[in-house]
């Protein structure tokens, strides 16, 4: 295999296992056990992943600027998906998005929440 070829395997793969994240995200099971993640950077880069395929967006718009109602919605989710998965604080999930303050992290959690009850 080229290198090229080597290149793409590994980042069709990367987006295989992001699919499987949200497969099982989406099915109710939430925990690092269920979804046998390494480490919680592995879990939130697969959580970042899988949103952006979901809301066909790119890493940057989920971590940027924007206030684009589509992207602030899938940001909401991602944000609470990370919260829901980790131990880390408020203030550590704004710094993962983009520099957020922790106040912004809590009302896209709350936002969320009750956009999609469970």
């Amino acid at each position: 295999m080229t290198t090229i070829q080597v290149q793409i395997e590994a980042e069709l793969q990367r987006h295989q296992r992001a699919i499987e994240v949200l497969e099982t995200l989406r099915n109710g099971i939430l925990g690092l056990e269920e979804l046998n993640l390494q480490s919680d950077e592995e879990t939130i880069a697969n959580i970042k992943l899988a949103v952006c395929l979901k809301h066909r967006i790119t890493e940057e718009q989920l971590v940027g600027k924007s206030r684009t109602a589509a992207i602030v919605i899938a940001r909401d989710e991602a944000m609470a998906l990370v919260k829901a998965l980790n131990n880390r604080t408020l203030r550590e999930i704004g710094f993962l998005f983009g520099g957020r303050d922790h106040s912004t992290v809590l009302l896209a959690v709350g936002r969320h929440q009750s956009q999609n009850p469970r």
